[in-house]
């Protein structure tokens, strides 16, 4: 879905991209929204396009001490939700 995104010459509404990716728009409004939710894309009005990461290679890196703690915390959160 993002490389379509990133593929395409400018910035794309839901419509023009379900047109696209050949998906009905409500799946790819709701793509849309998880991609942009995760900061993979970005939305600009009412159109959407590919934000590139702002440390290209060494994103992988820069985001793993934000990571960590998120995943050790995971379970203890999922435990007290069901409790």
């Amino acid at each position: 879905m993002s490389q379509a995104l990133k593929n395409a010459p400018e910035s794309q509404t839901a419509e023009e991209h379900a047109t696209g990716v050949d998906l009905t728009e409500s799946r790819v409004q709701s793509a849309l929204g998880f991609l942009e939710d995760k900061g993979r894309i970005e939305r600009v009005g009412n159109q959407y396009r590919v934000d590139p990461p702002l440390w290209r290679r060494m994103t992988p890196i820069v985001e793993f001490p934000v990571w960590l703690p998120r995943r050790i915390v995971r379970p203890f959160q999922q435990i007290a939700a069901t409790s």
